[in-house]
């Protein structure tokens, strides 16, 4: 990721109470909790707690518990911000946000 930290960037890829959108969509920064979620690339820092509710990775959790190995995640395991996504890509409801609503950062062009 070119440019700032997974708390200040991150892809939304379904928001609100009928979970989708037109598109995904670059929000800097606008995870929210319980109605957002968020796709993980491999190697992107995990923006927010959450639980992986698409895909399978192993994610690095040293900086949090000093795990020298990665921990297998997939659906249905809870996922902390900080940690850093291993070989897979993860789709993550978002649990516990950055306290800042949708449209109080600038939006980025969402192309991929």
């Amino acid at each position: 990721m070119a440019g700032g930290s997974a708390a200040e960037r991150a892809m939304i890829v379904g928001h609100g109470p009928s979970g989708s959108s037109a598109r995904p969509r670059w929000h800097v920064p606008a995870i929210t909790s319980g109605s957002d979620e968020v796709l993980v690339r491999p190697g992107e820092q995990i923006p927010a707690d959450g639980a992986v509710i698409a895909g399978v990775s192993e994610v690095d959790t040293a900086r949090l518990t000093g795990e020298p190995l990665p921990v297998p995640r997939g659906v249905g395991d809870d996922v902390q911000a900080g940690t850093v996504n291993g070989t897979g890509t993860l789709r993550v409801r978002v649990a516990r946000g950055t306290g800042v609503p949708h449209g109080a950062g600038s939006e980025l062009n969402g192309s991929l």
